[in-house]
């Protein structure tokens, strides 16, 4: 073979080359073809887009971590991000839905949220942001990173919770939010897991440049004087700490403040929230638009005579309060709230209709006079709260009143891991079928006859049992 034969034997090969090539490509269209038709073909397929959106949703709605921040960081991919890599329909789909990346969860060790963080704000475009940032780090970098990322973003945000249990860390984080301009942001929830901060005495004013939309402040072992947002807009309220420390509010102080928030509904307080040297010669805070109260009444070794919560409950003028809630009342205090209703609650409270007790033994401080001094009560909940005394009071009465208290109630929810169901059974006979609400919280399955019977003479039942009863055991983070 001669040179030029050779020549041509490599020109040929060249060209089956190409011509491979060609093939090849060839072959990859026609396997992407046959793919995307099979994929059209399938019923998935069928699902119009925005019906397959909200299916990613719900799929993804609860890939985040828990309100009580305790979950350990994630090592797996979120849902969103797993979905959008199944296949180029929902790629297309999930990118294109800017509302499903609008949930920003962000666990402070985890370099795998940190990492995505960046997506997840670009990909939700103008949407608003609900926000968590959870646990701790001895990075400084990392949580600044995470700060100074979501800082350009402020216009947007429209919920913002921080749980943590290191002080270092929520310190820097409240720190961050003092000068900022939330326009669209309607609720914070922001919970100490460690020593309560504020212990220094340094007074921190967040949100300086304004959040017009602010509706909903939950603080968790923070003094509101630690972490001071505005309250002009301010719906509800809940400043709950389980530790005494330096920054707690004086009288005059909690006054101040509730005259910034005209439009409070909802308030939530506990005992060490409040200096224990309040006083007894107290001004009066009127509260018109006050609906619900919730008191942690909880006492403490260092008060040595009555309880700073009570003192500056009984100062609340709440014309049009409708749900009061205790919680955790020692026997002392008890007994002190039970009587000061007795005495002025047909009064003071002329339209409460819903009444909570949880952790308060009301055997001995739940008297006759109490529910006639409450006459219009149409909602009872008791949770641990000696259930049975409770039920037989009201069924049987005394010698001289008939059974007729709080004749007009219609809902009873009942927490305990032991309640007498012959004892709810003849309460509820007793009432007629008034009764339109029951819920049980209890361990021990209900017996069928029972179930049945409770079907057919309450309206609305729900009934949790075993499992579902260890979730609402006594918790800070959870309360009635």
């Amino acid at each position: 073979m001669n040179k030029q034969q050779v020549k041509q034997a490599k020109a040929v090969l060249e060209k089956f080359k190409r011509q491979l090539v060609t093939i090849k490509a060839a072959m990859t269209d026609v396997e992407s073809q046959i793919i995307t038709m099979t994929n059209t073909l399938a019923p998935v397929s069928s699902i119009p887009n925005e019906i397959l959106a909200i299916i990613f949703k719900e799929v993804c709605g609860s890939d985040g971590y828990s309100s009580d921040g305790t979950d350990a960081p994630r090592s797996n991919l979120p849902s969103m991000v797993l979905v959008s890599h199944i296949n180029r329909r929902f790629r297309h789909v999930a990118i294109d839905t800017p509302s499903l990346w609008a949930r920003v969860h962000i666990h402070l060790s985890s370099t795998l949220d940190i990492h995505l963080m960046d997506a997840y704000l670009e990909r939700s475009k103008s949407n608003v942001l609900r926000i968590w940032i959870i646990g701790v780090t001895r990075q400084l970098d990392s949580l600044h990173k995470v700060v100074g990322r979501l800082l350009p973003h402020t216009g947007r945000w429209k919920t913002l919770s921080v749980l943590s249990d290191m002080e270092t860390v929520m310190r820097q984080i409240v720190s961050s939010l003092q000068h900022l301009y939330v326009p669209q942001l309607e609720s914070i929830h922001i919970q100490l897991k460690g020593s309560p901060l504020g212990t220094t005495g340094t007074q921190v004013r967040i949100f300086q440049g304004g959040a017009p939309a602010l509706k909903s402040v939950v603080l968790r072992n923070i003094n509101l004087l630690g972490c001071f947002p505005p309250l002009s807009a301010v719906e509800t309220l809940h400043n709950s700490t389980i530790h005494p420390h330096l920054m707690a509010l004086s009288h005059s102080q909690f006054r101040d403040i509730l005259i910034r928030a005209q439009s409070l509904t909802n308030l939530q307080l506990s005992t060490a929230a409040f200096d224990p040297d309040i006083g007894t010669d107290l001004e009066a805070i009127d509260l018109p638009s006050l609906r619900t109260l919730v008191l942690i009444v909880d006492r403490y070794p260092f008060q040595m005579e009555g309880n700073s919560l009570i003192r500056v409950f009984k100062t609340l003028r709440i014309p049009s309060l409708q749900t009061l809630k205790l919680h955790a009342v020692a026997p002392v205090c008890a007994l002190d709230i039970v009587q000061f209703l007795q005495a002025e609650g047909h009064l003071r409270y002329p339209s409460l209709q819903s009444l909570a007790f949880a952790d308060t033994n009301c055997s001995e401080y739940f008297p006759l006079d109490l529910a006639r001094a409450l006459p219009n009560i149409t909602s009872l909940s008791l949770a641990r709260s000696t259930e049975d005394f409770v039920l037989k009071l009201l069924m049987n009465g005394d010698d001289i009143i008939s059974p007729s208290l709080w004749p007009h109630l219609k809902t009873l929810e009942l927490v305990n891991k032991d309640i007498d169901l012959n004892l709810l059974r003849n309460f509820l006979r007793s009432r007629e079928g008034n009764i339109h609400s029951l819920t049980l919280s209890m361990v021990g399955a209900i017996p069928l006859d029972f179930d049945d019977w409770l079907k057919a003479h309450v309206k609305y039942v729900d009934i949790a049992t075993q499992y579902a009863f260890r979730t609402l055991q006594p918790s800070f983070h959870r309360l009635i």
